[in-house]
């Protein structure tokens, strides 16, 4: 079957670009104004202006490439949030769908977590901060009976819904997966 791809919304990027721009813009502006008194607010703007470069010179190459961001196939599910990684189906032992969730009135999505074992991964997954919260619970690549928590991209980032990620899970999984609507 061919796989379903879901892609970035490219409004969300081109938000990102703008307000990256305008703190690079603001902390530059800052550092030029020359606040010789406060050497430690000149360390925070310049760090400030590196990560807020880092995330620009990201969100370019976000925009420019028009990969996908979520990959499911009959051989299993690849986000680029973990990665080149492919999860195959035979490691996910659950998945887990939250449902939208709302700060102040505003919708912020929905996300699938995929339960994977441990054991069936020769690496681990994901970026550093879910690799680390993994590591501390003691699920590491190659360990028995330990179980990996790996939250996909969250759905108001995509250009899918739940439903749709949903559906091509149900599509492509060679057996059923339990899925398990969390709340």
């Amino acid at each position: 079957m061919k796989p379903s791809r879901f892609y970035l919304k490219k409004s969300l990027i081109k938000r990102r670009i703008l307000i990256s721009s305008i703190f690079i813009v603001a902390c530059t502006a800052s550092l030029g104004l020359g606040v010789p008194s406060l050497n430690y607010f000149t360390g925070i703007l310049i760090v400030g202006a590196v990560y807020y470069a880092y995330k620009l010179a990201g969100g370019v190459i976000l925009l420019f490439r028009n990969a996908p961001a979520i990959t499911i196939s009959d051989d299993g599910v690849r986000d680029s949030h973990f990665g080149d990684t492919l999860i195959p189906w035979t490691a996910i032992t659950e998945i887990k769908a939250t449902t939208p969730s709302k700060v102040f009135g505003r919708n912020f999505g929905s996300m699938v977590i995929l339960i994977a074992e441990a054991s069936d991964l020769k690496t681990s997954p994901g970026p550093l901060a879910v690799r680390f919260a993994n590591w501390v619970r003691g699920a590491r690549p190659g360990v028995e009976n330990k179980q990996l928590a790996l939250p996909m991209t969250v759905t108001i980032a995509l250009e899918a819904t739940l439903d749709d990620l949903l559906e091509a899970i149900r599509a492509h999984t060679p057996v059923p997966i339990q899925i398990q609507h969390v709340g």
